[in-house]
C-alpha cells in the first residue's frame, strides 16, 4: 500500500466510524496502537502502548470503544470494556511518547505534534511491556521503551522473538530460556511444560532482555541450547 492509498483508507475510516486504528507490532518493538481521527474534535489521540496480555484483536476493539466513549465524554479519566474486569484508566502522555509514536497520526494531520491519552490497562491485567507515560521515554522505569528515545542498544538482538507466559510478562523471574532458531527463544517464568497454552504470549526479545538485565546470557544462547536457574539466580547450561 502506497502513501496516498493509506490516508485514503485512514480518511474513509475517519468518515466511517470516526477514528481509524494504527497497529505496530513485530520486530524489535512492544506492540502499540494509536487512534487517528479523534485530534480535530478533541484535540488529543489515544495511545495503547504494551498490553501483550490482550489479543491483537482484543488491544485493537479496546481503542476502539475508548474512542467512541470519549468521543461521547470528553472528560472520562476511565472506560470500561465489555467483558473485561475493571477500568482502563485515561491519562495524558508526556511529550516524548507524543513525538516518537503517533507518526502516522502526524502525516495524516500535517501536524508538527499530537498530544496523546494513554490506555492504560486494569492492575490485574498489567504487564511489563506497559509504560508509564507520565515520565520521559528515556526514564529507567520505561527501559522497555528507552531505545525509542536513543539508539537501539548494540549487542541486543533486532527482530527476535520470545514464547513466554504471562507469570513473566507480569514481572515474574525467568527460569528457563532456550534458543530454538536463530530469532526464535522461549523463555519462561516457572517450569515450561506447565505453562498452559492459554497462558503463553509471543513478544519481543528485547522486551524480556530489557527490563530484566540478568537475561543478557539469554542472548548468548547457541541454537539448541538452554539455561535455567533456581532461588540462587544463577544460570545453568540444560546439558
Amino acid at each position: 500500500m502506497n502513501e496516498n492509498d493509506a490516508l485514503n483508507t485512514i480518511g474513509n475510516a475517519i468518515k466511517s466510524h470516526g477514528h481509524f486504528v494504527y497497529t505496530i507490532s513485530g520486530g524489535s518493538s512492544p506492540r502499540f496502537l494509536y487512534s487517528i481521527g479523534l485530534h480535530e474534535k478533541l484535540g488529543v489521540e489515544l495511545l495503547f502502548a504494551g498490553g501483550a496480555y490482550f489479543s491483537a484483536q482484543l488491544a485493537k476493539n479496546i481503542v476502539d470503544c475508548a474512542a467512541k466513549y470519549l468521543m461521547n465524554n470528553p472528560s472520562a479519566s476511565s472506560v470500561n470494556v465489555e467483558n473485561i474486569s475493571g477500568s482502563f484508566e485515561l491519562k495524558k502522555a508526556g511529550e516524548s511518547w507524543s513525538n516518537n509514536l503517533p507518526l502516522g497520526a502526524i502525516d495524516y494531520y500535517k501536524a508538527d505534534k499530537i498530544s496523546l491519552m494513554q490506555i492504560i490497562p486494569p492492575k490485574q491485567l498489567m504487564t511489563i511491556d506497559v509504560p508509564n507515560c507520565d515520565l520521559p521515554m528515556n526514564d529507567t522505569n520505561n527501559r522497555v521503551w528507552s531505545w525509542f528515545d536513543r539508539s537501539y542498544p548494540s549487542g541486543l538482538p533486532k527482530n527476535c522473538s520470545a514464547v513466554t507466559n504471562l507469570e513473566a510478562l507480569k514481572g515474574a523471574v525467568v527460569t528457563e530460556a532456550m534458543r530454538w532458531e536463530v530469532d526464535q527463544w522461549e523463555l519462561f517464568s516457572g517450569a515450561g511444560p506447565d505453562v498452559k497454552k492459554e497462558d503463553t504470549r509471543v513478544i519481543p526479545l528485547s522486551t524480556l532482555v530489557l527490563y530484566d538485565p540478568t537475561l543478557d546470557l539469554v542472548m548468548k544462547l547457541k541454537e539448541g541450547k538452554g539455561l535455567w536457574r533456581n532461588e540462587d539466580m544463577m544460570w545453568n547450561n540444560w546439558n
